[in-house]
């Protein structure tokens, strides 16, 4: 296999990321050790759900900020699932069972093989934004529709 120019440059900069982040340097910045400005502390949550390298999660949790955006508030949200990814998406399955019915303003349709999202509508059907749940749990899901969904 040959190897550009580019791609060694790319591979080695990929390379000093990595071996950044399990550097043992105490006065290092979060950015050599491969954490980037604007790194939210949502971000680092997640990667201790797929590292155990506390390290890693520790030095994340030292250089990400605070989420401060505003929740978006909808009307009405619309979840879409393709029949067929059912199965796929047992949290999906399971909200709509036993919590669907907690928010009056929640509905759901089957379209085919679409992945689970949802489609935040203000009072005139104008769409808002639509949020991919594919990775999410019963209860994100749960606690995303009660800060999102308006109550007036």
């Amino acid at each position: 296999m040959r190897m550009t120019a580019n791609g060694l440059l790319f591979l080695f900069v990929s390379f000093s990321c990595v071996v950044g982040v399990y550097s043992n340097e105490v006065d290092t910045t979060c950015y050599d050790n491969g954490f980037e400005d604007g790194l939210m502390c949502s971000t680092c949550i997640k990667l201790e759900q797929f590292t155990k390298d506390s390290g890693i999660v520790d030095l994340c949790n030292k250089c990400c900020q605070e989420e401060t955006e505003e929740i978006k508030k909808a009307q009405k949200v619309v979840l879409t699932l393709g029949k067929m990814n059912e199965r796929s998406f047992p949290h999906v399955t399971e909200f709509i069972q036993n919590h669907a019915e907690q928010f009056p303003q929640f509905s759901y349709q089957y379209t085919q093989f679409a992945n689970p999202r949802m489609k935040l509508l203000d009072s005139r059907d104008k769409l808002i934004d639509v949020v991919r749940i594919d990775h999410w749990k019963t209860e994100d899901i749960v606690e995303f529709l009660s800060k999102t969904l308006d109550s007036n």
